[in-house]
């Protein structure tokens, strides 16, 4: 009998390491030749990744539509990559500095990335295995699914609600609702677990839209809002049901709060409903454009596409959006959160001090000298959040300017 919690994928399941071998040189294989190129019509005018300029459109091509997506980096620059991350490992940083680098890579969209990032996801620390799994599935190879999918059922991973949260937003990059239903019902059974599971359930559900989608979500909202004496599952419920509107607020375009209110529109539209042209842009991938969190109340969303967001599931600070430059160069926003008396224990300069010093020690010693910080404080209810701006060398006008975009993009709420 399964446990709770338990992800119920309808297919036959392989053996653990038949299945690590064949998602290897399914891998592996989609790594010998060059991705194709798109259609001459779908050819993108912007600059591809890592500076290589596009050189599918002559300059007095009309521009394409904002929708198409950018070609895939010249193979050299995606090898070159790969390499300096090898290097960069090998000076010993710590997780969550290898970590940031891995989310980094991830932007790269690239199969020969997902090939070098397997072995990650079966050992290592706890916040590389996150980053790894948040980002394999979107290196345009879809077989990489099915090794996730066989890993969220693992009893192991049940253990570790961050990693399996990961594993789910994975899934959702690499087969797009493909598992609607398998996810809608691992949702219900962790909404009053952990909200992390739960949220990324529903998320992975929705990446692709549907009217039973919704109809699921809009039901499992009105779950969410019944009232507990439970605090633990009052909280989950709580993180989960605030995940919830937001995940309907973009596929619909509606700007409704209550769960009733959600209730009477979907009676009101459910009949011959379809999601508008825009909903996927909406939905496509929150994690990477925005860090929000429903339990302790905030928003932090990247500025531009150099930024990385990571989420730390224990101590402070809680998540951090950090510019990764070459060594010695970083810049980044850590964001710690706690109750007002937990504040009172502390300066606010000690607290920002304290989550520069964890940041700096994310980094290798040969990245040398030189911290600095700021930080503001941001109170909402019973919570106070540290933002704490910290940095090495000479802060550029352009990383000013995105520090400070992010400072005046964070939203704390209730």
């Amino acid at each position: 009998m399964r446990g709770p919690g338990r992800v119920r994928y309808h297919r036959r399941m392989l053996p653990r390491p038949a299945l690590l071998l064949l998602a290897a040189g399914s891998l592996l294989a989609s790594c010998t030749l060059p991705a194709p190129a798109p259609p001459p019509d779908r050819m993108p005018r912007e600059e591809a990744p890592w500076g290589s300029p596009d050189p599918g459109i002559p300059p007095s091509d009309p521009a394409p539509p904002d929708s198409v997506p950018p070609l895939p980096p010249p193979h050299d620059a995606v090898d070159q990559a790969l390499q300096e991350f090898d290097e960069y490992v090998h000076g010993r940083p710590g997780p969550a500095a290898v970590a940031r680098r891995v989310l980094r890579l991830g932007l790269l969209k690239d199969p020969r990335v997902a090939a070098a990032f397997l072995p990650l996801l079966d050992r290592g620390s706890l916040e590389v295995r996150v980053a790894v799994a948040r980002v394999i599935g979107d290196q345009k190879d879809p077989s990489v699914g099915d090794l996730l999918l066989r890993m969220a059922d693992q009893k192991r991973t049940r253990e570790e609600p961050e990693f399996l949260a990961a594993l789910l937003d994975g899934i959702g990059d690499a087969v797009p609702g493909s598992h609607a239903e398998d996810h809608v019902d691992l949702g219900k059974k962790w909404l009053d677990r952990d909200a992390r599971v739960a949220a990324a359930a529903f998320r992975s559900a929705a990446r692709w839209v549907t009217a039973e989608v919704v109809a699921d979500l809009v039901k499992q909202l009105e779950r969410a809002a019944v009232p507990t004496p439970d605090a633990g599952k009052a909280a989950a419920r709580a993180a989960t049901r605030t995940a919830l509107v937001d995940l309907l607020q973009r596929i619909t375009g509606r700007g409704l709060e209550e769960p009733g209110q959600w209730e009477e529109w979907w009676r009101d539209h459910r009949k011959g409903w379809r999601a508008d042209g825009g909903a996927q842009a909406r939905l496509a991938p929150l994690w990477r454009e925005i860090l929000r969190d429903p339990e302790r109340g905030y928003e932090l969303a990247r500025p531009g596409p150099d930024w990385v967001l990571q989420e730390f599931g224990t101590g402070q600070p809680r998540a951090t959006a950090a510019r990764v430059a070459a060594p010695g160069e970083e810049v980044w926003v850590a964001v710690s959160v706690m109750d007002r008396k937990t504040f009172e224990l502390k300066s606010p300069e000690a607290w920002a001090a304290e989550a520069a010093a964890a940041e700096e020690r994310a980094y290798p010693v040969r990245a040398v000298e030189g911290v600095r910080s700021s930080f503001r404080v941001v109170e909402e209810g019973r919570k106070v959040h540290v933002l704490t701006t910290a940095w090495r060398g000479d802060l550029d006008g352009e990383q000013r300017r995105e520090a400070e975009e992010i400072l005046e993009g964070f939203r704390a709420f209730r």
